[in-house]
């Protein structure tokens, strides 16, 4: 995991984990800084090596997350005062081999 870029009002603090790994995927948990609840509204813009492709958020999403090439887009709600952000099946359009997932670069959120 590269260097994360956070954006106002809120802070990303960390990528928790890359958990629960099939072939070429994770699911990524996003920890999130700040004061917010249901009725905040975060794009979480996520920016990779290659081309990557998501599955759906765990909860709080108001969509389906939306890829266009290596950038990646989620609105989430922080739903019920959650605190992290979890995306189930962040892959690469074409993985080459089970080990070759996705490299996230950056986090901007907004």
């Amino acid at each position: 995991v590269k260097p994360i870029t956070p954006g106002p009002p809120l802070n990303c603090t960390s990528v928790t984990s890359m958990e629960n790994t099939t072939y070429g995927a994770y699911s990524l948990i996003i920890s999130i800084a700040g004061s917010f609840n249901q009725t905040n509204l975060m794009e979480v813009e996520m920016m990779f090596a290659g081309q990557t492709k998501m599955g759906p958020c765990s909860v709080g999403c108001l969509k389906e997350p939306l890829c266009d090439g290596a950038t990646c887009l989620v609105v989430y709600t922080g739903q019920s005062g959650r605190r992290a952000l979890t995306i189930l099946n962040v892959k690469n359009v074409n993985p080459a081999a089970a080990s070759d997932r996705p490299i996230l670069f950056s986090i901007t959120i907004n």
